[in-house]
């Protein structure tokens, strides 16, 4: 089947192969390439202007939003990339980043580990791209992919990905309503987002910009404030293989959002596999972050999460207490400064990546720990707040997901 520039008859069965997920849809399922294109048109660097978006898999969060967007000239791209316009859905096929899903609102040219889908007449894009971020597309995706490092998932395989279509018409009114979900629960990340401002704020007034260190305060390296830093097991210790349901969960970069470990029950381990992997498990107090793709996504571990294991795309830091604290190293991370030199150091141009060599070098500023103590106790007095707000973006998400199932239902 071609993957670019084809057309195709559309067919519609009842029984399709290969199936994904399916739950009692009373309407047919067509192959994705029946009604989409996977547009691979490429463009050399030599062809690529200056001014041109850049989209990466760093420029898409798992939410399906754009961030920090630059153009081709400030990323320095040096190998070949796909075109996509306002009418494609953009598809990461790295796992685990498969559900960076979105539709673009402007045109330019995204990493080849980016699909872009270009929807036919028989199937509307906002409706394709919330039926690719169900959850049981994700992990049907997920289960297709393969390589040793870096697993991805095939254009070819992803064309055969099957669609439950109801008439277009079904489709539109399908996607407003769950467009006006999504609308609720940004509104509320746009909340918890203010909130986290406001902890870079008290920082800020205390110690100044974490990174440019203004204030004069003695210059450290990350290695030498933490006991220890460690990058998760490497492929050969860990394989998808060794995934079990409802084990010891791993914490990878999209398993960290908003300061938080949210883990997944697919990705677990057994016990045995557990016993092996003792030296990549977190404790109480470490800072664990992701070290690959989307650099500052960082979290102090809690009472709940000690014991879990760290992932192949995350690293953890053990601080000395005689040096800084967890909350402190956390802040200066996760900052925007923070992140930004992270990502000037990173290595590698498909995934940025960072190694230990290159986080023990990491400098920053370190004023006396009775300082980040009261730092720590400021943080304390919105916790609760922000507990409260994180509960209802919760909640919501409960609600979106069980919105999703009942839409491609056909029970809405």
């Amino acid at each position: 089947m071609a993957a670019s520039g084809g057309k195709h008859e559309f067919t519609m069965t009842e029984n399709p192969r290969p199936t994904g997920p399916r739950h009692g849809v009373k309407w047919p399922y067509v192959a994705l390439v029946d009604v989409a294109t996977i547009d691979r048109r490429a463009k050399g660097p030599e062809e690529v202007h200056q001014a041109d978006l850049y989209v990466g898999l760093e420029n898409i969060t798992n939410g399906g939003q754009f961030q920090n967007v630059r153009t081709a000239g400030e990323a320095g791209l040096k190998s070949n990339k796909f075109l996509f316009t306002r009418s494609h859905v953009l598809y990461g096929k790295l796992r685990p980043y498969l559900s960076k899903i979105a539709a673009p609102e402007f045109e330019g040219i995204c990493s080849t580990d980016i699909l872009p889908i270009r929807p036919g007449p028989n199937l509307d894009r906002r409706y394709l791209l919330h039926y690719l971020r169900t959850p049981g597309m994700v992990s049907h995706a997920a289960s297709k992919a393969v390589g040793i490092n870096l697993p991805r998932l095939s254009p070819n395989v992803l064309e055969l990905f099957q669609i439950p279509l109801p008439s277009i018409e079904e489709q539109r009114r399908i996607a407003g309503v769950l467009d006006a979900a999504e609308a609720l629960r940004a509104r509320r990340r746009r909340a918890l987002a203010k909130l986290n401002s406001l902890t870079q704020a008290i920082f800020i007034k205390m110690f100044g910009h974490p990174v440019t260190n203004e204030r004069g305060w003695p210059t450290h390296s990350l290695g030498g404030v933490c006991t220890k830093i460690q990058i998760g097991p490497f492929g050969s210790l860990l394989h998808k293989s060794d995934y079990v349901e409802d084990g010891v969960p791993l914490v990878n970069p999209m398993h960290i959002a908003d300061g938080r470990i949210r883990p997944m029950k697919e990705q677990t381990v057994g016990i045995q596999k557990y016993s092996e992997l003792k030296q990549y498990c977190l404790q109480v107090g470490d800072v664990v972050m992701g070290r690959r793709g989307e650099m500052g996504r960082v979290a102090v571990v809690g009472e709940c999460e000690a014991g879990y294991v760290c992932g192949s795309g995350s690293l953890f830091l053990r601080p000395d207490p005689d040096r800084a604290i967890p909350q402190y190293i956390a802040a200066v991370l996760s900052s925007s400064r923070g992140r930004r030199q992270l990502e000037d150091s990173a290595q590698g141009v498909t995934m940025p990546n960072l190694n230990s060599d290159i986080v023990e070098r990491f400098k920053l500023g370190v004023p006396p720990v009775h300082l980040q103590m009261r730092f720590a106790d400021a943080l304390v007095a919105h916790s609760e707040l922000e507990a409260k707000q994180r509960d209802h973006a919760d909640e919501l998400d409960r609600l979106f997901f069980s919105l999703q199932q009942r839409a491609f239902r056909g029970e809405l």
